[in-house]
């Protein structure tokens, strides 16, 4: 548990910092791109022509809400890329949780297996392992199995009767 509480914090603090360094680059460029978009809507249309009453509302009414923009622009940022981080954070870490979950699983009923093959051994002396025969069964039945999962994830069956003479390679 304590492994998984330090994994935790490790993975929070890299994502935090990779998240922050990406919203800082974003945040920039488009913070810039606004200005630039501010300092040169007004001398873009008084340049071309003669503005009437209603394009210069317009102008200034575009050149309002461009500013507004740009003045929430840190807060927005802040609050998407920091969302995003919590968001990959949590995936990953109940990943990993539930990862180191079924690996602690599957030792544990390791240890138990072995340790009533022991027991079983010591009472009936019998040879330790399965049969031929049970372990042809067994490797068959993981192969079908491991089959079966590509098939449902991949369709790799499908990828494997494709014809291939319609491609040049």
């Amino acid at each position: 548990m304590v492994s998984t509480r330090k994994s935790s914090l490790i993975t929070f603090v890299w994502i935090f910092i990779w998240m922050s360094l990406a919203g800082g680059i974003v945040f920039y460029y488009v913070y810039e791109t606004i200005g630039l978009l501010i300092h040169q809507i007004t001398p873009l249309v008084m340049g071309t022509h003669n503005p009437s009453s209603h394009e210069l509302l317009v102008m200034t009414q575009v050149n309002l809400t461009l500013k507004t923009i740009q003045e929430y622009c840190p807060y927005v940022f802040f609050a998407l890329f920091f969302t995003v981080s919590m968001l990959l954070w949590l995936c990953i870490r109940f990943y990993v949780v539930r990862v180191i979950r079924k690996l602690r699983a599957t030792d544990s009923d390791t240890i138990d297996v072995k340790q009533e093959s022991k027991k079983g051994n010591k009472a009936e002396d019998k040879p330790a392992g399965p049969t031929k025969q049970e372990r042809k069964k067994e490797e068959r039945f993981r192969a079908l199995h491991l089959i079966a999962l590509l098939q449902r994830e991949g369709r790799l069956l499908d990828f494997f009767n494709e014809d291939l003479d319609a491609f040049e390679n």
